[in-house]
């Protein structure tokens, strides 16, 4: 008898995408039956856009969840790229784009993850009683920067809607842990319980049903919300090369307009097929403002060797340009047509060069060594060789 294939191996092979996040198999990996490996950012991200749909759709259209990026990013922890993505980008897909919407909402929630050893916490704002909350599953653990980076969080969102100024004086803070016999019992499970929370605010339960007993139901349901819900993952649009833009516009007689740059508007995947339809999207521009020394966001687990398209610390923020890296696959690199108008000054920051590499057209992806090419999605190194090519006089088209 052939074994049952797993549904979520899908995503291994198509780049799926909710709210512009890439998910992985292995991401929802921490969803097997006792696993010992925290929630990542990506698989809590993931399912907190999976429930906010499925809640909406069933009427409950009170709450809005949003990513645990959303404070990394407001404290330049991490850079705004299309990974972690935008502070604007993920204000607006909590309330699919509109302002009104969120204002509309009752509570805003928000997961957050931070401290030594990283630790999830779930902060949430009701809105119409001025209160704000901060749940912890091991209340003995200090968690002292949860409050402030859930008041600068909400200064931020508050921001996008006109309110400039938030009196936190005026709101009262409410923390819940649950019962000393209930409470997380090990080292991992943090992030169920903020899931069961998320679960127990869109539904409008009573916050005492969280407790340690119920982490393997709440890691099983959190797999088949994924597992039933996987339309909602879209495929994702490589941004074409502004010559291919044109001459796929021109083939199928169509205009590229910006509206098509949104991937969660993409057709909805065919789960029998890994082949995608085309989709042509407008490059988003970043503000890659990046700050040398700080750490990746403590939500990324490494439990597994997949390759993903993930800036690492050792990455992003080293000044160092020897050791350069080898292809995924092994294979051989070739040069491909460059078009650098800029040359790296002498003493140009690490984070400089960056921001001055993902600006040309033709880079899809930078890191340390190596840049990924828009057109060719080949990898090239950025090797002694090629770092003298640059100070000499620049890569050009041709």
């Amino acid at each position: 008898m052939e074994p049952q294939k797993d549904p979520l191996s899908v995503f291994n092979h198509v780049d799926l995408r909710i709210r512009g996040s890439q998910v992985k198999s292995s991401d929802f990996a921490v969803f097997s039956k006792r696993c010992k490996l925290k929630v990542p950012g990506t698989a809590m991200n993931a399912l907190a856009a999976v429930l906010q749909h499925v809640s909406e759709e069933q009427g409950n259209s009170g709450s809005a969840i949003f990513s645990s990026w959303l404070g990394p990013l407001i404290c330049h922890d991490v850079p705004q790229n299309t990974f972690y993505g935008t502070i604007n980008g993920h204000i607006e897909n909590a309330c699919n784009g509109s302002m009104a919407m969120l204002s509309a909402k009752s509570i805003w929630i928000f997961p957050m993850c931070k401290g030594n050893p990283s630790h999830w916490v779930l902060g949430w704002l009701e809105l119409a009683t001025r209160r704000y909350h901060i749940f912890n599953s091991v209340p003995e653990l200090p968690i002292l920067w949860a409050e402030p980076a859930l008041l600068e969080i909400g200064d931020t969102v508050f921001a996008h809607l006109g309110e400039m100024k938030v009196d936190w004086e005026s709101w009262k803070l409410i923390s819940h842990s649950p019962a000393p016999l209930d409470c997380q019992m090990n080292g991992w499970d943090c992030g169920i319980f903020v899931i069961h929370v998320m679960l127990v605010l869109v539904n409008g339960w009573d916050i005492s049903e969280v407790k340690n007993s119920e982490t393997e139901r709440i890691r099983q349901a959190a797999r088949k919300l994924v597992e039933e819900n996987l339309v909602l993952f879209k495929p994702y649009a490589t941004p074409l090369p502004q010559e291919k833009v044109q001459s796929t516009a021109a083939a199928v007689s169509l205009p590229v307009t910006a509206s098509d740059s949104t991937s969660d508007n993409a057709p909805t995947l065919n789960i029998a097929s890994s082949r995608t339809d085309d989709v042509t999207p407008n490059p988003e521009s970043f503000d890659l403002s990046i700050k040398p020394g700080n750490e990746i966001h403590p939500s990324i687990v490494s439990g597994s060797s997949l390759k993903r398209k993930r800036p690492s610390s050792s990455t992003i923020f080293s000044d160092s340009d020897s050791n350069s890296q080898s292809d995924d696959d092994g294979t051989p690199k070739k040069l491909a047509k460059k078009a650098w108008t800029k040359r790296r000054g002498k003493g140009t920051k690490v984070y400089e060069r960056e921001q001055s590499l993902l600006a040309n057209k033709w880079v899809d992806e930078v890191e340390a060594h190596r840049v990924k090419c828009r057109g060719c999605h080949k990898w090239i190194k950025l090797d002694n060789e090629t770092l003298e090519k640059e100070k000499e006089g620049g890569w050009r088209d041709g």
